[in-house]
């Protein structure tokens, strides 16, 4: 029989393949008088869910503006060892803080910011034993805004003072004065530069002193001394008003926070600042010169040691307590990734608080090198930004109108950030390294990594888990060693006893944690008849906002989550998290007529 319908000849051909060169008889007889189709593809946008919360009206690179003035204020970037500290030394300090303790916080504040949203003391939520945090970080809020008023307010009368009274900075207000018992001469600064060049130096205390037993100081410092017993003996009512004025004004001026007025000025302020540190690096890496200087010695050289090592730059870039990071995260209109977001954030941080930092350390070489002797001072702390900018500024052609623009914009932006908080460093220590161990430790991180899993449809990397573990070991270490050095020079300082009282920090938030501890256990094993183990589980509304999501978080566990064999309302939400975007395609049909005519080959025949 015939093969007319070429079935032999095509089964030696594969199935499998596409002949090239040949064609079918049957599509060279067809014809279709359809026109092109035009289509469509839509990002289908997820489902989000409004905060009930009011938004920050500020763009990303606003925010990156306020995390870096957050982490660079005066308190934090003016420190002992900032000042003390050999160059080395602090930058790998802050880089093993960023690697082992900022980018994996950073991380975990910005994923509950995205989880949780709306749950920005989020630690009673997870382990609800731990409710007395509340109150801790509450306090650690109030001490840290209470020194940045401080701070705010003295750039201001420091600003007022210098208009008033024609920049008295650079003069000395008096030659001679007594101070404990003795008697000191101010110099100014090119005569206080002569002075040593020509004498042996000591410093003893407060002042230095020379091989002729004369006790000098320049007029800086001199001037700096008055304008604290200005401020905090003779004139502190003043302060006290502004402080409160400034209060009182912030918080009627709340509403601001959430429009773009306020975040503007801080960026635009913030950019002006770095203009003016980038000039100032410029002119201090064009004229720097090492020469030799006088290596004064002091009998507080051991306790100028204990404080640099104790590494006080830990808490700089700290953003945990109160959690600045979920905050501002939770209630941002921007895109949220975490991974994305932490890096940029810390990398900006660093970028600009090793930058300022640097500076800073060459602004005090420059002046050393002028006057010929190491700047100790390290008693006045944070503070030495009021003799340190007008020394270097002392230098400079129009120097005095610098000063007041220096410290105007410092002042400017540590009012924009007013608007949350800044650093008390035991207070938040403590508090940080409670919220670390309850994080890490008492959820379980496991049960944290359940979350990241649950929420993003993907387990996260060994590295972010291997990150997560080092946190609380790091922070431990560390923490004793600030706290431990810090009690070796209070023991051996009597201005540092009577001022710090480190023990009582530890007491007071123990005393705290106790008693609303107990509170938890009396709410929720009497009051809400439950057994006491929900005092270490995760409260219920604790998690996404949805209650279908948090639902099928329960029935969710990363060690027995097998996708085949898991409910299918989980497999689909776990899916639709893992997706990155979901498509749709819009094909419109229109109104045509396909016709196709196939002709047998046996009826040609």
């Amino acid at each position: 029989m015939d093969d007319t319908l070429g079935f032999e000849e095509s089964s030696k051909k594969s199935s499998t393949e596409w002949q090239l060169g040949v064609q079918s008889n049957i599509s060279l007889a067809a014809s279709s008088n359809t026109q092109p189709i035009h289509q469509d593809l839509y990002v289908i946008p997820q489902n989000e869910e409004n905060s009930l919360r009011p938004t920050i009206d500020a763009s990303w690179i606003e925010n990156l503006s306020f995390y870096r003035c957050y982490t660079s204020t005066v308190s934090k970037i003016e420190l002992l060892c900032m000042q003390q500290n050999s160059v080395n030394r602090f930058f790998w300090f802050y880089i093993f803080n960023v690697l082992c303790k900022s980018l994996p916080m950073a991380y975990v504040h910005i994923f509950l910011s995205t989880y949780a949203p709306d749950h920005h003391f989020f630690l009673p939520k997870m382990v609800p034993i731990c409710y007395g945090l509340n109150v801790i970080f509450v306090i650690t809020g109030i001490f840290e805004i209470f020194v940045l008023l401080n701070n705010t307010s003295l750039y201001i009368l420091f600003i007022v003072a210098g208009l008033m009274n024609k920049m008295p900075w650079n003069r000395c207000l008096n030659t001679t004065m007594e101070f404990d018992g003795g008697i000191f001469t101010c110099y100014n600064l090119s005569e206080f530069a002569k002075k040593v060049r020509d004498t042996n130096i000591t410093y003893e205390g407060y002042y230095y002193a020379t091989s002729s037993k004369e006790n000098i100081s320049f007029a800086q410092i001199e001037y700096f001394d008055y304008f604290l017993n200005t401020v905090t003996e003779g004139q502190h009512h003043q302060q006290f008003i502004l402080m409160a004025a400034m209060w009182i004004f912030v918080g009627l001026s709340y509403n601001y926070l959430f429009k773009n007025l306020v975040w503007k000025v801080l960026h635009y302020t913030h950019l002006a600042l770095i203009s003016m540190f980038i000039m100032i690096f410029i002119h201090l890496v064009i004229v720097y010169e090492d020469s030799e200087i006088q290596i004064v010695e002091t009998h507080d050289e051991d306790h100028r040691r204990y404080l640099m090592n104790a590494d006080f730059d830990l808490l700089a870039e700290s953003m945990t307590a109160p959690p600045i990071a979920h905050i501002v995260s939770a209630r941002s209109t921007t895109e949220i990734k975490p991974s994305r977001n932490s890096a940029i954030i810390i990398t900006s941080n660093a970028a600009y608080y090793l930058f300022r930092a640097l500076t800073t350390y060459l602004m005090k070489k420059y002046c050393e090198n002028h006057i010929k002797a190491t700047i100790i001072y390290w008693n006045y702390g944070s503070g030495s930004i009021f003799y340190f900018w007008p020394m270097y500024f002392a230098t400079l052609y129009l120097g005095d109108f610098f000063v007041i623009i220096f410290f105007a914009l410092n002042g400017i932006v540590d009012s924009c950030t007013f608007f949350s908080e800044n650093s008390f460093i035991f207070w938040t220590a403590t508090s940080t390294l409670a919220e670390v161990i309850v994080l890490f430790w008492v959820y379980p991180m496991g049960r944290l990594i359940d979350d990241i899993t649950f929420h993003y449809g993907m387990f996260p990397t060994k590295l972010r888990v291997w990150s997560f573990m080092i946190v609380p070991v790091f922070y431990l270490i560390k923490t004793y060693v600030i706290i431990s050095r810090f009690n070796i020079v209070r023991n051996e300082n009597d201005n540092f006893r009577s001022q710090h009282n480190t023990r009582s920090t530890f007491l007071y938030q123990l005393i705290l944690f106790s008693v609303f501890a107990m509170y938890a256990f009396y709410h929720i094993t009497i009051k809400q008849n439950k057994s006491w183990t929900f005092l270490f589980k995760p409260a219920p509304e604790w998690g996404p906002k949805d209650f279908n999501s948090r639902q099928l978080r329960k029935q969710f566990d990363t060690r027995e989550y097998i996708g085949s064999q898991a409910p299918r309302p989980l497999s689909r939400f776990l899916i639709s998290k893992a997706e990155l975007k979901s498509y749709k395609l819009d094909i419109p049909y229109e109104p045509v007529i396909r016709r196709t005519e196939v002709q047998n080959e046996n009826e040609k025949l």
